[in-house]
């Protein structure tokens, strides 16, 4: 029973962290999006990879 009780939190706190890294990175995307809009039509791809190492320093 204690070990389902420790595996449930576990679980829990997994899903919040991702939560909290989606959110934060949406955010970080809406803001380069925002920025380079005015730039070229690589924008968007610059905009995925910057948020893909924002996630993986996070992690």
């Amino acid at each position: 029973m204690l070990l389902y009780q420790q595996r449930l939190r576990q679980q829990q706190q997994q899903q919040m962290q991702q939560q909290h890294q989606q959110q934060q990175q949406q955010q970080q995307q809406q803001q380069q999006q925002q920025q380079q809009q005015h730039s070229n039509s690589n924008s968007n791809s610059t905009a995925a990879a910057a948020a893909a190492a924002a996630a993986a320093q996070q992690q």
